[in-house]
């Protein structure tokens, strides 16, 4: 029997239940509701925060993401009752009078319509039938609809465009002029233009299969996987940087050509997908395999001091796991790395089992495995593996020699060294004193590096001594600015101000270091381990450490030398808070004349080692330790808090994972995306594909195939084409070709009134789209139709002509030298790119940095773009080009000529007369105020400043 408070709830629920289905009737739309299309929208948008999958957040333990936990028993009563309006709680709350009792909560800033609340009733009126969410669902093998016109369609890909256009009532657009496909195809396919002589021949030409062959001439051009690499880069967030305010320098470009070669080289995308997440744990993987690692080690890397390289290491690996999500499976898998997801499947342990693929790399923060590229021969692998060895024995050896402090050398012998420059890496102030040594105050860290600037006052440097002094003003009394007053040096290097080092022998002096923390330690190379003097007696005294160059450097060839200590402690900051500088230019007495000797060959080995590995770049790759760490969920996220052990694992709602080994790694991880049973990787895959031909994807939310994101507006056809793309051996060039010889494609992109009603957004494709190119293929034009453009593939970054001032407000000044020759002209997927302070006109045509995966760019439209395209000096000089190139192939032609000339390479097409009369008397004006060089190229800029010119129509 019910309590009173329950018969309350229910006499109230039976009563508006009542007078709502006695107002329904014809308001009602004809038809079965869907859970998919019209119910979960609904719920996902206001409902699923507070009682989805997310079991911490919930709240009145009621679940509405999953059948049984709409319509469980929740003591007494049922959100959901299927077909009883009455019974069902969710009815009442939703049309409740009292705040208190209405859902969603007035707080919320959510409110119903009547539509939804509508939907929401007759749906449990119909039965209350729950659906798996569409994209989880397995790709279904849809069928091309009959469609009225049969004539227009030219592939699979139309009949089901225009079922839907037939269904609405509208047609589609006639197809556009031969020169605007031309040009399309150029853009969307490789990214250039195409040349007046190819339009020409294009436009005139009768054959049947001439639009054919245009595609697969572009498709099999090498240009084609530098347009498309490009695309592929933004999702592998790939730059030229570390990132974070240092950004320094990194050099990953060899991934970036891998990516070229293997999209001109067509690679199915499931290998292209396992050699990138895992081509380092193939049987006996090639070089290029190893490279293709490189996607994941395109993520930040923090060299700032004071950086805690665990914390470090664990964001990267939370970046790898949010960019597989995001780049294969379509979801923001992100969205559980501090609880379980709001509104999709995904729960904070499998985040975590997803994080555990990932965590056992070598990696951590800056340092981890390397590639040199290109191969070297297998004599030079052999050598350096003999070269290794041998260095690893010499240092074991000279490990434990160091020099007596009782024979050292005499004060007089020591010059004091007053820095004519210094900095901490921090930004700790370090402030000279009156007796030559320098004194640390302000910023603490536990990772720092001092940089000295020292002018050499001697005819030669032999020996550097670095003096300890304590201070009243540090911890303890200093020297060092721990709390106990001693610091950890872990690290003493002397270069030359260009950088190139200078070596130490192994054997250093000391008048004391603490057991574990020998001398020798500074300068072995390990930035893990380092000389300190704490005695553990109360008060601290000064301290010194010498040690010896294999060669003097001599003072008449360099002028000054940099000193750069370095201190790191995994626990606290151990820093020098005060010390001073002396050289000598007599060698520390003392070392066996076996230690001398290790001493040459070690720097010959090293010189040899230097060499082999100088033909080649060393890159960053992936490479799984021997021995897996364990992995523990991040409670809230947050690293230093472990929660339960986890093991590697996937995502429950999608296909069951295999793996025979008995611990899953990352090459199990990318089988399971590309397998045949994923519905997602292909949808995801294809829907990206078409975003780039037709502005927007199938399903808009490209980043977010779950359940907020928008519904497919064609689903059948997504089904289809997935299912193609898998059945035809996951085809890149494929699906490209049948995308681009579809009549959907080659419609014109001429805007209609006819469809402002019916679909204002041209959801149904009744025409094309006109997009802006992306900024790289804005410069890409200016290039092609300068004649400038240099079309060698691949190599290191070049640096192109940028204003000056760029780096003014970076934390480091950047080297950027102009570029010259060839160089200059490379296209844009070659330009270094500073995450911190990208090229300027990247930035202004919206390019992102790449900190995160890139999945689709935004297009905005300012006043900067068009100030850029017209005045930035390195399109300035292309536009120069350009008018220098017409004058050059048309010596003997009119102006009118020339003017047809230009209109024709940049635009691809005849101007009309109005448009030819404009340019002729902008010329002729131009003409009269400047010599003929400057008339043409003022006209250039005008050309190459319409929004037609960087517009694919």
């Amino acid at each position: 029997m019910k309590s009173d408070w329950a018969l309350h709830r229910y006499v109230r629920r039976t009563l508006k239940a009542a007078v709502l289905i006695a107002g329904l009737g014809s308001q009602l739309v004809a038809g079965e509701v869907s859970f998919n299309r019209d119910v979960r929208p609904i719920l996902s948008e206001n409902c699923y925060q507070c009682h989805g999958p997310d079991a911490e957040e919930r709240k009145a333990d009621l679940r509405l993401d999953t059948e049984a936990g709409a319509k469980a028993d929740l003591g007494g009563y049922h959100a959901v009752v299927s077909g009883d309006l009455s019974t069902s709680e969710l009815v009442a709350r939703i049309l409740a009078e009292d705040h208190d009792e209405l859902m969603p909560p007035p707080k919320s800033k959510k409110r119903l319509t009547s539509e939804q609340k509508e939907t929401l009733q007759r749906w449990i009126e119909e039965g209350a039938k729950f659906e798996k969410h569409w994209a989880f669902e397995p790709v279904a093998k849809s069928v091309p609809p009959k469609v009225k016109d049969e004539s227009w369609a030219r592939n699979e890909i139309d009949h089901f465009i225009l079922a839907r256009q037939d269904a609405a009532g509208i047609a589609p657009s006639p197809q556009a002029p031969r020169e605007v496909l031309i040009r399309r195809l150029y853009l969307d396919l490789i990214g250039l233009l195409p040349s007046p002589e190819e339009v020409h021949a294009f436009v005139h030409d009768k054959r049947p299969d001439a639009y054919d062959r245009l595609v697969t001439h572009l498709l099999s051009s090498v240009h084609h996987g530098e347009r498309w690499g490009r695309h592929w880069l933004d999702q592998a967030r790939y730059a030229d940087s570390d990132g974070y305010t240092i950004d320094r320098p990194r050099t990953q470009w060899p991934y970036r050509d891998w990516v070229v070669r293997a999209i001109n080289a067509d690679m199915p995308f499931d290998q292209f997908t396992i050699e990138q997440l895992a081509g380092d744990l193939l049987p006996n993987p090639t070089h290029d395999q190893l490279l293709a690692t490189g996607f994941h080690r395109n993520s930040l890397i923090n060299g700032e001091g004071g950086t805690d390289n665990e914390q470090f290491r664990n964001e990267a690996v939370v970046d790898r796991v949010n960019t597989t999500g995001a780049v294969w499976l379509g979801l923001t898998v992100g969205c559980a790395q501090c609880h379980t997801h709001k509104f999709d499947p995904i729960t904070h342990h499998e985040y975590f089992q997803m994080f555990a693929f990932f965590n056992s790399d070598e990696d951590v923060n800056n340092v981890g495995p390397n590639l040199l590229t290109p191969e070297p021969t297998s004599a030079d692998v052999a050598r350096l593996k003999e070269i290794d060895k041998e260095i690893k024995t010499l240092r074991a050896k000279s490990k434990g020699s160091s020099i007596a402090k009782n024979e050292q050398l005499k004060e007089e012998d020591w010059k004091i060294m007053r820095p004519v420059r210094s900095r901490a890496e921090s930004g700790a102030l370090l402030e000279l004193q009156p007796d030559g040594s320098l004194l640390a105050s302000g910023t603490l860290v536990k990772e720092d590096e001092y940089l000295l600037r020292i002018r050499i006052e001697t005819d030669a440097v032999s020996s550097v001594r670095i003096e300890a002094i304590p201070d009243e003003s540090l911890p303890s009394g200093g020297p060092g600015r721990a709390a106990n007053g001693n610091f950890v040096l872990t690290e003493v290097e002397i270069s030359k101000p260009d950088g190139t080092k200078y070596d130490w022998l192994d054997a250093g002096a000391a008048d004391y270091s603490q057991p574990g923390h020998e001398v020798s330690r500074a300068i072995d190379g390990d930035p893990l381990t380092g000389w300190a003097i704490n005695t553990k007696q109360k008060g601290n005294v000064a301290r010194w450490a010498a040690f010896s160059l294999t060669e003097p450097v001599i003072a008449d060839e360099q002028g000054a030398v940099d000193l750069r200590l370095k201190f790191w402690h995994k626990a606290r900051p151990y820093t020098l808070g005060r010390f001073r500088v002396s050289m000598s230019e007599k060698p520390l007495p003392g070392g066996s004349p076996e230690d001398q000797k290790r001493q040459k060959q070690l720097k010959a080995l090293l010189a040899e080692k230097d060499q082999i590995e100088g033909k080649g770049t060393k890159m960053m790759i992936m490479r799984e330790l021997d021995e897996p760490r364990e992995t523990h969920v991040h409670v809230r996220g947050d690293f230093l808090r472990k929660g339960d052990r986890v093991g590697p694992g996937t995502l429950e709602v999608l296909h069951e994972f295999e793996t025979e080994s008995g611990h899953p790694n990352r090459l199990d991880l990318a089988q399971w995306l590309v397998n045949h049973a994923n519905p997602l990787t292909p949808r995801v895959v294809v829907n990206r594909v078409w975003q780039k031909y037709f502005g927007r994807g199938i399903v808009e939310t490209e980043n977010d195939f779950g359940t907020q994101g928008t519904p497919p507006t064609h689903p059948e056809l997504l089904d289809w084409l997935a299912r193609r793309f898998v059945e035809e051996g996951w085809s890149m060039k494929k699906l490209h070709r049948l995308i681009v010889s579809s009549a959907t494609y080659r419609q014109a992109s001429s805007a209609r009134p006819d469809l402002q009603e019916i679909d204002p957004r041209n959801l149904l494709l009744a025409r094309q789209e006109r997009l802006r190119v992306e900024a790289e293929i804005v410069r890409d034009l200016a290039l092609s139709a300068s004649g400038k453009l240099t079309e060698k593939i691949g190599g290191p970054p070049v640096f192109p002509p940028q204003p000056d001032g760029v780096y003014a407000f970076t934390q480091r000044k950047k080297n950027w030298e102009t570029s010259e020759g060839d160089d200059r002209f490379r296209r844009t997927i070659y330009t270094f790119f500073y995450r911190s302070a990208p090229h300027p006109m990247l930035t202004t045509f919206d390019t992102p940095r790449f900190n995160a995966t890139c999945t689709q760019r935004i297009r905005s439209n300012t006043p900067l773009q068009s100030l850029m395209v017209a005045n930035d000096a390195g399109l300035y000089e292309l536009a120069q080009s350009l008018g220098t190139r017409v004058i050059q192939e048309l010596p003997e032609g009119s102006n009118q000529v020339r003017l047809e000339r230009m209109f024709q390479i940049c635009l691809c097409r005849t101007p009309e007369h109005q448009e030819l009369e404009f340019l002729m008397k902008f010329l002729e004006k131009q003409r009269q105020e400047a010599d003929e060089l400057n008339a043409w190229t003022a006209t250039a800029r005008v050309l190459m400043n319409l929004d037609e010119f960087i517009t694919r129509e």
